[in-house]
């Protein structure tokens, strides 16, 4: 994942993971994934509760004006790898 987090952070895409896990358990993750992100801790899921969030993981899309534009809850063929850089292309396009 890696790869494609560089490819559009250099586009003005910025990825944050939020947890409410340990840090420890955050930094295994990144380490064992080899990411370069950064990690918000939400040990209280405010931030979670904010967006609706009530299950894991779910990917949050926002524009560059800030405002929500995708919620995707989980991980299938409708939030395959390629289905997400088409949705994150389409937001990059955004003025």
């Amino acid at each position: 994942m890696q790869p494609e987090i560089e490819r559009y952070r250099a586009q003005g895409l910025q990825f944050i993971l939020i947890t409410a896990d340990s840090r420890e358990i955050m930094q295994d993750v990144v380490e064992q994934y080899d990411l370069d992100v950064m990690i918000l801790h939400d040990p209280g899921d405010q931030i979670a509760f904010a967006h609706g969030i009530q299950s894991w993981p779910t990917g949050l899309l926002f524009n560059r004006a800030g405002h929500l534009v995708q919620k995707t809850v989980g991980w299938s063929e409708e939030s395959s790898l390629d289905a997400w850089r088409a949705q994150v292309e389409a937001v990059l396009r955004q003025e």
